[in-house]
């Protein structure tokens, strides 16, 4: 019988029907294993511009990318504060990366990107990618092809990302509060010639003398003459001009090191000489790491007072309040001395407010004169629903309180003092006169098909916040950047929930330590089309409103008192307990 006849009794392709079977499924499988359509980061371009660093990150293919808002974002009342962050992490959902785990980018203000696999990443799909920065900045805008985010601020650092038009590309612009200018063009010039002579002598001494060398030659040279073993990981391109006569062998490497910014460390009998800032695994033995704790400044404010090429090697360590750097022992030295010569004493501001809240009608007009008794500077600045003024007052802000405790007693007003807080000079405080109210409310909540009644708990401070940003030069004389905002509730619609109205000012105001200042003057505009008219230094103010279910203009008159005072003793600030007696105000 042939081998490939059929066998009596079976079908000619029952013998064959499994292997063309085991071979479709296996080809099915492999095909199968493949879902994840994707491309790669395959490069990022760092720019440097006069007044920002534009980093660009190309893939092969269209790239897709998606972040959370609330990583930049906090809530507040009803609404959102951005966050100053150092970190913006975003991920690349269809992308891989062949450019490793860190790209160092080091042009100010951007420091590098960490990139790392997502955890829930089927078959190594998916870049969690974060922007590094050397201070905290905001992130104005992003979109990466999908969801967007806005929240544009002023200050610099300033974060931007947009994908390209095309998909193949993520551009990152990030302002910086620095300006540099562009580095003019050099051409290319031949090198000059070049000699270079070693000698020792029997006791080891060594001279040198070399012109227009490479440093790497100058060492091997030395290595022959002395015997000495020589491992140069960094600058052995480096062009050296030098004469020295007679010298011993470490010495002459601690001169090479401190002239080229080199380190140089013995270990196991072979001297590394490395770049200042190691790359490799050989080249950190001869990198030294110091940690110089400060004192009167947050680490991050210290690296921002450093030049930008330090920022490579200094690190912040948050825990200890202390810079962290990697270098040659003698930038290492220059770094302990510069610190030193920054990390001053710093004046501490004490910032403190009373609210004056009229019962009476009419009530605000003669607190008002025995506050303003004493005024010798007004500003105002008017809106289209309001106006908002300040009054400096010569007086002390316990002083003014007293004044106002017989119109207290009557009950025609009530004041509420601020628990008062302590900034550096330079520094931002937050004062809030008010309370945060809560509101519950019912919202269907869907299920496949059914639908159900959930209550809600949503909160809106109600009240005047103080938003002050004090200096000082000498103690006396102070400088504040002031933002007065006021909220108030102008309805509880039928299912519960607040309509909230905000105003707010800002400006910057001069004023000598234990004046005071009197803020006022702020109105809303009802639903009513009808306008309420402030006097000279009214201020909203905000009573129970949400026990109503219908608008209204019945509106508390108010005053904001602040006062600041400053010293470099923290404990000249602390209230006595007097002061405590009458609720820390001084």
């Amino acid at each position: 019988m042939s081998l490939n006849a059929p066998c009596p009794g079976r079908r000619p392709w029952a013998g064959r029907w499994p292997i063309h079977g085991l071979l479709l499924l296996l080809g099915g499988s492999a095909a199968w294993a493949q879902t994840e359509v994707y491309c790669n980061l395959t490069e990022v371009k760092i720019d440097r511009l006069s007044n920002a660093t534009r980093v660009t990150l190309t893939t092969d293919g269209v790239v897709r990318g998606t972040f959370d808002p609330d990583d930049f974002r906090v809530p507040e009342g009803n609404d959102y504060r951005p966050l100053r962050l150092r970190s913006f992490p975003f991920r690349l959902v269809n992308c891989r990366t062949r450019l490793g785990s860190f790209v160092d980018v080091s042009a100010y203000p951007v420091s590098h990107l960490s990139l790392s696999i997502p955890r829930e990443s089927r078959e190594g799909v998916g870049l969690d990618v974060e922007l590094v920065l050397y201070k905290r900045g905001n992130l104005n805008s992003m979109w990466l092809g999908e969801d967007w985010y806005g929240d544009w601020s002023p200050d610099p650092p300033g974060v931007r990302a947009e994908r390209s038009r095309d998909g193949h590309s993520i551009v990152i612009l990030v302002t910086s509060d620095r300006r540099y200018e562009p580095e003019p063009s050099r051409a290319e010039v031949a090198p000059s010639e070049s000699s270079l002579t070693v000698t020792a002598d029997e006791a080891g001494r060594i001279s040198v003398r070399a012109l227009n060398t490479p440093l790497g030659d100058v060492l091997r040279r030395v290595s022959e003459e002395t015997g000495l073993q020589i491992a140069v990981r960094g600058g052995a391109n480096y062009r050296a001009s030098l004469a020295v006569r007679d010298v011993a062998s470490d010495a002459l490497l601690r001169a090479i090191a401190r002239a080229y910014g080199l380190s140089v460390r013995s270990v196991g009998g072979i001297c590394y000489v490395t770049e200042g800032l190691p790359t490799e695994v050989d080249s950190y033995w001869a990198a030294p790491t110091a940690s110089f704790r400060v004192q009167h400044l947050p680490a991050e404010e210290a690296v921002e007072l450093l030049p930008d090429f330090l920022l490579r090697y200094v690190h912040v360590s948050q825990g200890d309040n202390a810079l962290v750097a990697t270098g040659p022992p003698q930038l290492l030295d220059k770094l302990e001395a510069d610190l030193r010569k920054i990390d001053r004493p710093t004046p501490q501001i004490w910032l403190s407010a009373i609210l004056v809240e009229a019962v009476r009608r009419n009530a605000l007009d003669a607190a008002s004169e025995l506050v303003l008794a004493d005024g010798h500077q007004e500003f105002s600045v008017s809106g289209n629903t309001g106006r908002l003024g300040y009054r400096i007052v010569d007086g002390r802000l316990a002083d003014l309180h007293a004044k106002l405790r017989a119109l207290e007693e009557k009950g025609a007003i009530r004041t509420r003092v601020c628990p008062s807080v302590t900034v550096r000079s330079g520094a931002r405080g937050e004062l809030f006169l008010g309370r945060r109210q809560f509101f519950a409310f019912a919202r269907p909540r869907y299920n496949d098909d059914r639908i159900s009644q959930e209550v809600v708990l949503e909160s809106a401070d109600i009240g005047s916040r103080i938003r002050v940003r004090p200096w000082t030069g000498d103690g006396e004389h102070l400088t504040m950047e002031l933002r007065v905002q006021a909220n108030t509730i102008l309805t509880i619609d039928n299912q519960g929930l607040p309509l909230v109205a905000t105003r707010s000012v800002e400006g910057a105001i001069q004023t000598v330590a234990d004046d005071t200042v009197v803020v006022g003057g702020l109105a809303l505009e009802t639903a009513e089309g009808r306008r309420r008219r402030a006097r000279p230094l009214d201020l909203l103010f905000f009573n129970d409103l949400v026990r109503a279910r219908a608008r209204t203009d019945n509106l508390t008159d108010a005053l904001v008192l602040l006062a600041a005072r400053a010293s470099y003793s923290p404990r000249d600030l602390a209230p006595t307990p007097e002061q405590r007696a009458k609720g820390g105000i001084g």
